[in-house]
């Protein structure tokens, strides 16, 4: 009777898993890279600032980055699309959204 191992070739099953993650990696990783960089733009900060993820502890400060507010004005970037309306017309754009209409 023969075993598993000799049906199935191992290496072969371990190539296609290698691959299909390298393919997932490869088709996720400009995304990501894309949204963190944006991120880091509304609120003022480079993008390059991702490369503190490259020494220790930089994570860290990243989350901390990730988790600041939104710039309300331009900067060199533009606007944040959090505060992306002309503050005169739209004033209580946030405050229509909270009335009920009867």
């Amino acid at each position: 009777m023969a075993q598993l191992g000799q049906i199935i070739h191992v290496e072969f099953i371990t190539q296609i898993v290698l691959g299909i993650s390298g393919v997932f990696i490869l088709g996720t990783l400009l995304p990501y890279l894309g949204l963190v960089a944006r991120r880091l733009h509304d609120t003022g900060i480079s993008g390059l600032w991702w490369l503190l993820r490259l020494i220790p502890l930089g994570l860290v400060v990243l989350v901390i980055f990730y988790c600041l507010d939104s710039n309300r004005d331009s900067n060199k970037w533009g606007r944040s699309p959090k505060y992306d309306y002309d503050h005169d017309e739209d004033s209580n754009l946030y405050e229509a959204h909270l009335v009920e209409e009867d």
